[in-house]
């Protein structure tokens, strides 16, 4: 094969690459957006039964739980997608403020990953507590 073919076939090959990578971190964005709005409407809809509507099969920590639970999926999968995007561009393409924002993003969804996670700790023992007390409260009736 003479050099100009394989030439092309790398280049081909490489537009590929990144087309494949570019149209997966676009998915997954949309995919986090998504589910950061799914999340939300859950949310304000199961507050709304529970205040509303007396419900009594779910409390407001459970719902919290829920929401905290689905944003932090979320953010997972935005700073995936930005990974993705980060990682299959080339080095070059970059501004040094451009790699200063995705470093600025990728820490504070990081960050608010990470807080949430020991809030939903927190949040479920006092859940396990809670219904440990009312199951004692229901053997001593």
């Amino acid at each position: 094969m003479s050099t100009s073919i394989m030439k092309e076939l790398t280049h081909a090959a490489k537009e590929l690459f990144e087309q494949f990578f570019e149209l997966a971190a676009t998915g997954i964005n949309l995919a986090g957006g998504m589910s950061l709005v799914f999340t939300a409407v859950g949310a304000i809809a199961a507050a709304i039964q529970l205040k509303l509507l007396g419900s009594t099969t779910t409390s407001m920590d459970e719902i919290r739980l829920d929401l905290m639970s689905g944003i932090t999926f979320a953010l997972e999968l935005l700073v995936a997608a930005d990974v993705i995007e980060t990682l299959t561009k080339s080095a070059h393409s970059y501004h040094i403020e451009t790699l200063y924002k995705i470093i600025a993003i990728v820490a504070i969804r990081t960050t608010l990953a990470y807080f949430l996670g020991k809030e939903m700790s927190e949040l479920e023992e006092k859940i396990t507590k809670e219904a440990k007390a009312s199951g004692k409260k229901a053997k001593e009736t």
